[in-house]
């Protein structure tokens, strides 16, 4: 019996000890029915690279390569020219939970972007590219879009080669009022 007393004075005693602490707050968690954002990770014109919300991205940066470390459940949005982007066998998907419609790799307005030996998986659109020159994406798996998988809108030169197309909603590949595509050896 006297454990017990002891013990809810030592419980009391704490209480008392964090209610004169500064600067402690309760903080709400959040509703498990609230939408989970996505990940959005930029390169910049300048070649670093942002990531909101969250931590770093398992992505290393040599000069243009961007290569992957890991499997990333985020987006990634190009506002840089002359990128590579390599995918080392690993995913690129859309986390279960998040709500919306998003590309996988965006791109717009850019020069020279490759992306290769990635699987894309779970977006609206895997790629899409929008009034860009010399896409080249190559060796890379696209599954799994709700509307297509490559999507070249305005662009010109681009190449789609070695790649996997399956499972897209409407589309695999779409070109849209694009000049110059070649597309090779592709299921």
């Amino acid at each position: 019996m006297k454990s017990k007393i002891e013990t809810l004075v030592l419980f009391y005693a704490l209480l008392l000890a964090l209610s004169y602490l500064p600067d402690v707050a309760v903080v709400a968690l959040p509703s498990l029915a609230s939408p989970v954002p996505i990940t959005t990770i930029t390169i910049r014109e300048d070649g670093r690279v942002d990531v909101e919300p969250g931590p770093a991205a398992p992505l290393v940066r040599k000069g243009r390569l961007y290569s992957f470390l890991g499997d990333i459940p985020a987006r990634i949005v190009v506002e840089s020219d002359d990128v590579i982007i390599d995918g080392r066998g690993y995913r690129l998907y859309k986390p279960e939970g998040v709500e919306g419609d998003y590309v996988g790799i965006e791109i717009n307005g850019r020069v020279n972007v490759t992306i290769r030996n990635v699987t894309i998986y779970g977006f609206q659109t895997g790629v899409y590219a929008k009034r860009s020159i010399g896409v080249v994406v190559e060796n890379c798996t696209v599954v799994g879009s709700t509307l297509r998988g490559l999507h070249f809108y305005g662009s010109s030169n681009v190449r789609v080669e070695g790649s996997t197309l399956r499972n897209n909603s409407l589309e695999g590949l779409r070109f849209s009022y694009t000049k110059g595509g070649n597309v090779t050896r592709n299921e």
